[in-house]
């Protein structure tokens, strides 16, 4: 059974070691360009926000004291900067509390370089992609070669660690396994798929660790939590980098903005009519493939997985550059979705089972939906700092030539979401013909 995959013809085996070089060889050099980017890094003078104010946070929850006083922030060296996570954030730094900051900044860093080829072989490997191991190799490289990723390691975010966890959450769902990494409104997406035992698992997890850090961090954490993001989201929420729902709308209605809108309640509150559009949109469309992904087929529910990811991050107060990461997962399960429609629609209409009609409308769709995915790579490929710069320089001469590259740019930041979204919909609407891959356990069954 296992020497299946090797009863291959000459061309197959062909094609299939040609496929294997190209990635082995495209990957090497794609490395080659990447990697000197991330050789010099001064660990001891590195950014402090995210991921390393959480373990400072965690040092404090070790002494007794809480990040959300005068007094803690004085301790973290942060006192004219507010702490806007949430209370439970720094429970997952408090078993290196006592790290020196060098070694977590760069332990921190490094986390996502060793989980990215873990978390794309997982999802090639999922979806029975080609060589995913060759497959793996290439796509990690390709990341490693964007500004984005770059910019999630020099000042080390958590979003590949969370595109990780998402992977995981998705390979559970599959399996029917009840694994609480269901972040954020992920818990919607179960409710909606009547994973019932899943949300109360995540809920009872969030809630332990929630009152554990309460239990140092007090009431008043969870209140200075609350009333820091007001002036965190008016300093952040308009900025050109934001890709967020709330960042799009003010840009939309306030277009000759060249760097930071003001963004008005209007802008807050039609974004929010949106969200809750999106979400109630989303409920009904995944309704039958979730309903069928719990009885039937477990793989009915890569669609609505792929849809709630993409939105638990679009839908968010701001979405930063490094958000990216949380696209490469839908992108891969979104290329085999439609390429697999429209190989399954082929079989079909050479057996007589479809018409050419029928095979006509999923070939077109199918190829519009892959060449977009494959013209979104190529976007995020893009330095997007290059927004800031642009915006500087219509901001100074008032050219429309600086004008339109930087609509070009905001284009840009905001696309890739919109059309991943846009593609999960469709798939959706399009479930009676578009069909995601079977896991190779149930293949081989």
């Amino acid at each position: 059974m296992m020497l299946r995959r090797f009863a291959l013809s000459p061309l197959q085996k062909l094609l299939y070691g040609s496929f294997v070089f190209f990635c082995l060889v495209w990957g090497l050099e794609l490395l080659r360009r990447g990697l000197p980017g991330y050789l010099v890094v001064d660990w001891p003078n590195c950014h402090e926000g995210d991921w390393l104010a959480d373990w400072r946070g965690a040092q404090l929850f070790r002494i007794g004291m809480s990040p959300f006083t005068q007094e803690g922030l004085n301790a973290m060296g942060h006192a004219t900067n507010p702490f806007g996570h949430a209370p439970p954030a720094p429970f997952v730094f408090l078993l290196f509390a006592d790290f020196p900051k060098a070694l977590m900044a760069e332990l921190a860093a490094l986390s996502g370089w060793m989980i990215l080829p873990i978390h794309i072989y997982l999802t090639t490997k999922e979806l029975k992609f080609p060589a995913p191991v060759a497959t793996a190799f290439v796509a990690t490289a390709a990341v490693i070669t964007t500004m984005w990723m770059h910019y999630n390691f020099i000042v080390i975010q958590s979003s590949e660690l969370i595109a990780f966890l998402y992977v995981l959450a998705w390979r559970s769902l599959r399996r029917r396994m009840d694994v609480r990494l269901y972040p954020g409104l992920m818990i919607v997406m179960l409710l909606a798929a009547r994973r019932f035992r899943a949300f109360l698992a995540a809920s009872a997890v969030f809630v332990g660790v929630a009152m554990y850090m309460t239990s140092v961090y007090g009431i008043h954490g969870w209140i200075q939590f609350a009333t820091n993001q007001g002036p965190i989201s008016d300093n952040w929420m308009g900025n050109l980098q934001n890709s967020s729902l709330y960042g799009l709308v003010p840009r939309v209605l306030a277009p000759f903005s060249s760097d930071t809108v003001s963004v008005l309640p209007k802008f807050k509150a039609i974004a929010i009519v949106i969200s809750i559009g999106l979400v109630a949109l989303s409920v009904l469309v995944c309704w039958g493939p979730t309903k069928r992904a719990k009885h039937a087929d477990p793989s009915a529910i890569d669609l609505p997985f792929v849809l709630f990811s993409l939105l638990s991050a679009f839908l968010n107060a701001w979405a930063w550059e490094h958000y990216f990461c949380l696209i490469v997962q839908p992108m891969f399960v979104l290329l085999a979705v439609y390429w697999r429609s429209f190989h399954a629609t082929l079989r079909e209409f050479c057996d007589n089972l479809c018409s050419v009609r029928k095979l006509l409308v999923v070939a077109a769709v199918s190829a519009f939906a892959i060449g977009m995915l494959f013209f979104l790579a190529r976007v995020l490929s893009v330095n997007y700092w290059t927004r800031g710069q642009f915006g500087l320089l219509w901001r100074t001469y008032h050219l429309p030539f600086y004008y339109k590259q930087l609509h070009v740019m905001e284009a840009a930041t905001f696309g890739p979401w919109i059309v991943m979204i846009a593609l999960s919909f469709g798939a959706l609407l399009f479930s009676w013909r578009l069909r995601p891959a079977v896991r190779s356990d149930e293949r081989n069954a």
